[in-house]
Order: C-alpha cells, then structure tokens, then sequence
C-alpha cells in the first residue's frame, strides 16, 4: 500500500511555533522530513521556507536536516517579484543572522566536490577542498555519493545560482543550461545580466554579499555552472567596492 500522508502544514506550524518544546519539535522535524521527501515539488515549495525562518538559533542536528530540506526544494522556491514580498516567500532571508547562515550554506555548496568514486578507507571522511567536515556533512546531509557528483550535483548548484541570482524587482537574472540557451530565474529568454530594470528594486541579494558565491561558480567544473557564475561575476564585479574591507576577508576566507 503508498504510504500514509502526513499532515505537512499542522507538523510546520507546530515546529515554527517558538513556545514549541525542543523534543516536540524534533518530533515535528522527524516527519516533516519525511513527508516532504514523497510531497509533490509545489507543496516543497510551499512548506519549506516557514521552516528555516530563525534557522541560525537552532541547534547543529536540526540546522544539518533543515538545509537538506532547502537543498530539495531550491529549484521550486518561490522568488519574490519584489522586497516587499520577501516575507511572505523566503521569511528566512529577512533575519540578518538566518540569512548570513544561509549565504554561507550556499557558498558551501557551491565549494563541494563529489567524493572519489572509490574512497580509499583513509581518506572516505575526508571533506572536499576549502570545506570543513561540519560544512560537508551539512552540505550532503544523508545523501548518496551518487546523488552528489555529476549533473545531480550541477544541477543543485545552478539552484543555488538561481536563488542567489533572483531578481527581487530588477531584470531577470540568466542561468546557463547545458542543453539549451540561457535562461532566465522567470523563465524567459536571458538579458543582460543582472542590470535592474528600470524602477526595480535590485537584486536580492547584494554584490559584496554575493561576489564570493559567483567567483567560487566561475571555477566550477560543470560547464553550465561555470558559465553562469561567469556572467554574473563581471556583472556584480563592475559596481562592486573591490578594495571593501568586508569583500576582502570574505575572499581571503575561500584560501587562507
């Protein structure tokens, strides 16, 4: 027989609740998790940005399974047509710590290398490159090797691109495909990247928020990825304070 359907909206309105006990909440979070993983993508992208609103106070184990839940809904997240909307669509991106947090999860995962196909027994916990193991495993959570290499693994850093590009009320933002001309986070086809348009709000996110994101996806191995973090890399660097003290130990951080 399917399995039993879970009740996702009482389960995500008890576990939001503040005055909710840490063990209730474990309990919400344990089928939560559950009940999204066989929910239809539109119900993801309905349920699950409620729940990461004050992510940055939760503890490690449920930060870990709350950003396993944003990697499977990233592609189906609703983008606000304007900052206005920011609360009502992506609540989680309105605290400055929540939204900190998940700008440095989105670098993370746009660092993360697929493990060797074959781990030799030494070398299997080993994080990729420029990660700690805390950031790896929060980046992979319980998935399979498999499901992180390859074009699955473009496919969630062209999510994350997507989410870092969104417009927020300026122009579309292109993201490149590796079978099709680029394309737009509205669907359409791309224009100059990333300018607003005129009246618009902006971007979501800002340059010096973002540049490091970008610079990171230009390196990147997938040709898609690579493409877009190009564009937007000269796009946002074109306006950006290069000498910022703030963009300059954010950079430093990625090597040193």
């Amino acid at each position: 027989p399917p399995p039993a359907p879970l009740p996702l909206t009482p389960l995500a309105k008890q576990f939001a609740n503040p005055a909710t006990a840490p063990m209730a909440s474990n309990f919400c979070l344990v089928y939560l998790e559950m009940g999204l993983g066989r929910a239809a993508p539109a119900q993801r992208a309905v349920v699950v940005p409620p729940l990461l609103r004050g992510i940055a106070r939760r503890g490690a184990a449920q930060q870990e399974t709350l950003f396993s839940l944003l990697l499977g809904s990233l592609s189906e997240l609703p983008l606000p047509g304007s900052h206005a909307e920011l609360e009502g669509r992506l609540p989680f991106l309105t605290d400055p710590a929540d939204r900190a947090l998940v700008l440095e999860w989105l670098l993370d995962l746009l660092q993360f290398l697929p493990p060797p196909a074959a781990p030799a027994a030494d070398r299997s916990a080993e994080p990729p490159p420029g990660l700690s193991a805390d950031a790896a495993k929060r980046v992979k959570g319980r998935l399979s090797h498999e499901e992180v290499r390859g074009e699955l693994l473009a496919a969630k850093k062209l999510a994350a691109c997507r989410l870092l590009g969104a417009p927020a009320g300026g122009a579309p933002v292109p993201v490149a495909s590796s079978d099709a001309p680029a394309v737009t986070a509205a669907g359409g086809p791309a224009t100059a990247a990333g300018s607003p348009s005129a009246g618009g709000e902006g971007p979501l996110f800002s340059p010096l928020e973002t540049l490091p994101h970008w610079l990171v996806a230009s390196c990147d191995g997938d040709g898609a990825v690579k493409t877009t973090g190009e564009a937007r890399l000269r796009a946002v660097a074109a306006g950006t304070d290069l000498e910022s003290h703030a963009l300059i130990d954010s950079l430093c951080s990625l090597v040193l």
